[in-house]
C-alpha cells in the first residue's frame, strides 16, 4: 500500500524552484491587464499568458512552490472580488451552483481529501492543496469571465493567439531542434526524437499535450464558423495552426483526438438517433468482448498512428487498474507502480483519478462529462426548430467528446488544464438554463416547465475549495 515507484522528481511539485525574470515580468503584466481591464476583456490575458508563461517556472514561498497561473489566479480573484464589492450592474447577480460546478467541486473535495489521507505527510498534504488552489481558482475564475456566447467568442480567440505562437515555436523546433522557451526555462531545450521524427512541445509540459491542444482548436474553430459573423481570419489561423500542430507533435493521441472530432461531427445527421447510437456501440463493445481472445479494451494495444507509441502501455494500465480493483477503490493507492513496467505512469486520467482518489473520484470525473452531454442535449431539444443553433451546440459537444478521447491518452498536467476548465464553463454558458431541463420551445405556455432568457449561471460567492487531482505523466508516447 506505501510501495512508491516512479522519479522521484515528479512527486510533491515536481517543477523548478526558480522562474526566469522575462515570465516573472509577463505574469506582472497579465495581473495587471486583468486588474485594470474590464471584465470582458480580461479573459485574453488570462488565457494568452497563462498558456504561454510554462507550467514548470515557479517561485517557492514559505516552502509552497507558485507557478505564474497561481500568480495570475490572485489577480483574477482580486479582481472579481473588487467588482463583486463594488456591485458593478450586471455583476452581482447569483443563479446558484450548476450541475457541473457541483460534480467539479465534489470531484475535487474528494481527491484533496483521499491524497491527504494516502500519504499524511506535510509535503504531500502541501501539493494536494496547491492543487485545490490552482483548480478552485481557475475554473470559478473562468465561470466568472465566460458567462455567455461573447464570452466564449472572445475565449476562443484567445485560444487561436496562443496557437499561432505555439505552432511558429513548433515549427522551428523540427528546422532547428531548438525549443525556443528551453532558453527561458522550464521546457527543454532541444525536444525529444522518436523513431527519427522531432516531438515538438511549444510551451506545453509535453508534445502530446501540445498536439492535443490543437486537437480541441480544431472542432472550436468549427464552433467559430457556425457563428457566421465571427472574422474569418481567425477561423483560417485557428484550423492552419491546429494541423500544424498536431502533426509536428508526432503523436498518435492528438490525431485519435482529432479523429474522434470528425467522427463526432459525422454522427450530425444521426443526431435524433443518438439514443439508439449509443446502445449500439455498447451492443458492440460486449460482442467484441465476447469473441475476441483478449478484452475488449485490448484493442488499444494495437493502436500505432505514428510509430514507436505505447499502445500497449495504455493496454496495461486498463487492464491491471481492472484486475487491482480492490487496491484502489476506497481511497486509491500508492502501489500502483509496483503493477508492472511503468504502471506508475497513468498517462490514462480515468486510470489516474481511479487509482490517485478512489472509485468515488473516478464516478465523479465521469459525472463531468455526463452532465456536460446531458446539459448540451438538454438544450439541443429546446432549440428542435432551430437548426444552425442546433448545431452551435452540437460542436460544443464534439469539443467535449475530444477531452473524452484525449483523457484516454495523456493527463493535461501542465497549464493546458486551463483548457478543460474553460471547455466545461463554455458548455455552462453556451446552455444558460436550457439545458437544466429537457424542454421544447413548441410546447403551450401553460405547460409546467416553460423556457427561461438564456441566463448562464454564475459563481456564487462564498464558493468552496476544491481541487482537480491531476497525475504527472512524463513518458515518451
Amino acid at each position: 500500500m506505501n510501495d512508491v515507484s516512479g522519479p522521484e522528481n515528479l512527486r510533491y511539485g515536481g517543477t523548478v524552484a526558480a522562474a526566469h525574470p522575462a515570465y516573472i515580468l509577463a505574469m506582472l503584466l497579465a495581473g495587471l491587464l486583468i486588474l485594470f481591464l474590464r471584465r470582458e476583456k480580461a479573459v485574453y490575458p488570462l488565457i494568452i499568458f497563462g498558456m504561454i508563461i510554462p507550467f514548470g517556472q515557479a517561485i517557492i514561498i514559505f516552502g509552497a512552490h507558485f507557478q505564474m497561473i497561481r500568480f495570475l489566479i490572485l489577480f483574477g480573484w482580486t479582481s472579481m472580488l473588487w467588482s463583486k464589492f463594488r456591485k458593478m450592474r450586471g455583476e452581482d447577480k447569483s443563479h446558484g451552483l450548476h450541475p457541473i460546478d457541483k460534480a467539479f467541486i465534489a470531484l475535487i473535495a474528494v481527491t484533496l481529501i483521499t491524497a491527504i489521507i494516502l500519504t499524511p505527510k506535510w509535503p504531500a498534504a502541501l501539493n494536494a492543496l496547491g492543487e485545490a488552489y490552482t483548480a478552485i481558482g481557475i475554473y470559478f475564475l473562468l465561470r466568472y469571465l465566460v458567462r455567455d456566447e461573447e464570452g466564449i467568442l472572445r475565449s476562443v480567440k484567445a485560444l487561436v493567439l496562443v496557437s499561432v505562437v505555439a505552432a511558429i515555436v513548433m515549427i522551428l523546433e523540427q528546422t532547428n531542434h531548438i525549443n525556443f522557451f528551453g532558453y527561458l526555462g522550464g521546457e527543454l531545450l532541444h525536444p525529444a526524437i522518436r523513431e527519427g521524427r522531432i516531438r515538438s512541445q511549444a510551451f506545453f509540459g509535453h508534445s502530446i499535450i501540445a498536439g492535443c491542444y490543437g486537437a480541441t482548436l480544431l472542432p472550436l474553430c468549427v464552433w467559430l464558423w457556425s457563428k457566421g459573423r465571427t472574422s474569418k481570419a481567425y477561423i483560417l489561423v485557428g484550423v492552419v495552426t491546429s494541423l500544424i500542430m498536431i502533426l509536428t507533435s508526432a503523436s498518435s493521441t492528438p490525431i485519435m483526438a482529432m479523429g474522434g472530432a470528425i467522427l463526432a461531427f459525422g454522427f450530425w445527421p444521426l443526431r435524433r438517433q443518438m439514443r439508439w447510437v449509443r446502445w449500439g456501440f455498447v451492443a458492440t463493445l460486449i460482442l467484441l468482448h465476447l469473441v475476441m481472445h483478449g478484452p475488449v479494451w485490448s484493442l488499444i494495444e494495437h493502436i500505432d498512428l505514428v510509430g514507436g507509441n505505447s499502445g500497449y502501455h495504455r493496454y496495461q494500465l486498463i487492464d491491471q487498474c481492472i484486475r487491482h480493483f480492490s487496491d484502489w477503490w476506497l481511497l486509491g493507492t500508492l502501489a500502483n507502480g509496483s503493477w508492472g513496467w511503468d504502471m506508475w505512469d497513468t498517462a490514462n486520467v480515468f486510470v489516474g483519478t481511479a487509482e490517485a482518489s478512489g472509485l468515488l473520484a473516478l464516478i465523479l470525473f465521469m459525472a463531468l462529462f455526463s452532465r456536460a452531454f446531458r446539459a448540451i442535449g438538454n438544450a439541443r431539444a429546446t432549440f428542435e426548430a432551430d437548426r444552425a443553433k442546433q448545431f452551435e451546440l452540437w460542436t460544443i459537444g464534439c469539443v467535449v467528446f475530444t477531452q473524452l478521447m484525449i483523457f484516454a491518452g495523456v493527463d493535461y498536467f501542465d497549464q493546458t488544464r486551463i483548457v478543460w476548465f474553460l471547455i466545461l464553463c463554455i458548455v455552462i454558458a453556451m446552455t444558460g438554463e436550457y439545458g437544466l431541463a429537457r424542454v421544447s420551445l413548441s410546447q403551450p405556455e401553460s405547460t409546467s416547465v416553460k423556457p427561461a432568457i438564456l441566463r448562464p449561471a454564475t459563481v456564487p460567492e462564498g464558493s468552496g475549495l476544491s481541487r482537480f487531482g491531476l497525475r504527472r505523466s512524463e513518458k515518451n508516447r
